[in-house]
């Protein structure tokens, strides 16, 4: 008996080889008369993480609760906190190129202004949603190693939509168009947002420039088509108010490319309307070329700090092992059954000795970096000829 899960799974495996088809066609026809498409990076799903805050959240009951019997605390208690939020998603294609999307003519700064006070919010937690919470290292990846490649911006993203199948029916009619607008917008942020960060932007420093994307959701034969420009990062705290900036998102309802397809193979139905924008897309030409100044205002100053080569290896391995999220080896300690009836909830053996994480003090999940096993090298190739000095523990200075 197939469940949902299993045809979840079809319809991505089903949807993958249609999309992965399409893309080398159009790119094989099209590449000619558009050159840019010669040039663009294409990775097959990749990994695009995103991690930001997000401002004027209602304090949940168990956060209301732990903060009464404080009285500092308890004035602050009701306010709306910051809520932190990791994205993970895994499209089908994404095409990066070397320069950057035009960005669009905005509305002027006093019409964003009004715009952003009279946007709806979102104050309620997102565990409502049926989110889940996860105790990992926050990460940021647009797909690519930074400094891997000159093709980081990004061009055209195309995502699935087979998660629509285990939304029952009785959501509503308006629903399906709700949960693709809302993929999309998270897909693209999320996007924009991981590759700005690789150019110095981040929750404290905010976008110097516009940046802009692509995204496309289909099954194969419904497409939805997106554009996103990411125009800041200011969402934590007082900024949820009083930023006047704002990010803009226009896309096009769910379009049928064909109506079935025969016995013979063959597609009946084939709508013209929907591969004319899906050929739109792809014939967007990216124009945009900043300089290294422009580019990342941040950080081009520093770039000339770490001209070790010990310094560049030890960063780019340990931002790779970090953002792998790889189990730890050193596992968390576990609280037997006994302790928690003996030592925690009733304290009835206080003559043993002290010798357990909580009867310590010590939280488990705050370690540091360097608590680890070190790497065993050889003594022919230790540098002191004697003791083992792992080489990931070299000290250095900028």
């Amino acid at each position: 008996m197939c469940t949902s899960v299993d045809f979840v799974a079809r319809e991505r495996h089903l949807s993958q080889i249609v999309v992965e088809q399409l893309n080398r066609a159009l790119l094989k026809v099209l590449s000619q008369e558009y050159p840019h498409l010669s040039e663009v990076e294409i990775d097959y799903n990749p990994r695009h993480e995103a991690f930001w805050t997000v401002g004027g959240v209602q304090s949940t009951k168990n956060v209301v609760n732990s903060k009464n019997g404080c009285k500092w605390q308890m004035k602050e208690a009701k306010n709306s906190s910051d809520r932190l939020i990791q994205y993970s998603g895994h499209p089908y294609v994404c095409l990066r190129h070397q320069k950057q999307l035009a960005s669009w003519k905005t509305l002027p700064e006093s019409n964003n202004e009004r715009l952003s006070k009279n946007l709806p919010r979102f104050k309620y937690d997102v565990r409502c949603l049926g989110y889940n919470t996860k105790h990992q290292h926050a990460t940021n990846i647009p797909g690519h190693w930074p400094c891997v490649n000159e093709q980081s911006f990004p061009f055209l993203s195309i995502h699935s939509r087979a998660h629509l199948q285990n939304r029952p029916n009785s959501y509503g009619k308006h629903d399906t168009q709700e949960a693709l607008d809302a993929l999309a917008i998270k897909a693209s942020y999320s996007l924009l947002l991981a590759h700005a960060s690789y150019n110095g932007f981040n929750t404290y420093n905010d976008l110097t420039y516009p940046l802009n994307t692509q995204t496309i959701i289909t099954n194969g034969q419904e497409w939805s088509f997106y554009e996103y420009q990411l125009n800041t990062l200011l969402m934590h705290g007082y900024n949820e108010v009083v930023n006047p900036k704002v990010n803009f998102c226009r896309g096009s309802p769910a379009l049928s490319l064909f109506s079935e397809v025969s016995s013979t193979g063959k597609c009946v139905g084939f709508n013209d309307e929907t591969f004319k924008q899906l050929l739109n897309f792809y014939a967007n030409v990216p124009k945009l070329q900043r300089t290294m100044e422009e580019l990342q205002p941040f950080v081009s100053s520093r770039l000339s700090e770490f001209k070790n080569s010990d310094q560049s290896d030890f960063i780019d391995k340990r931002l790779k092992h970090l953002t792998s999220n790889r189990p730890r080896h050193l596992e968390l300690p576990e609280i037997f059954l006994w302790e928690k009836l003996y030592k925690i909830d009733n304290k009835s053996r206080p003559m043993e000795a002290k010798r357990r994480f909580f009867e310590r003090n010590i939280n488990p999940w705050r370690r540091r970096l360097n608590e680890y096993d070190e790497e065993f090298v050889p003594k022919p190739l230790r540098r002191n000829g004697g003791k083992n000095e792992a080489p990931n523990k070299i000290k250095f200075y900028p």
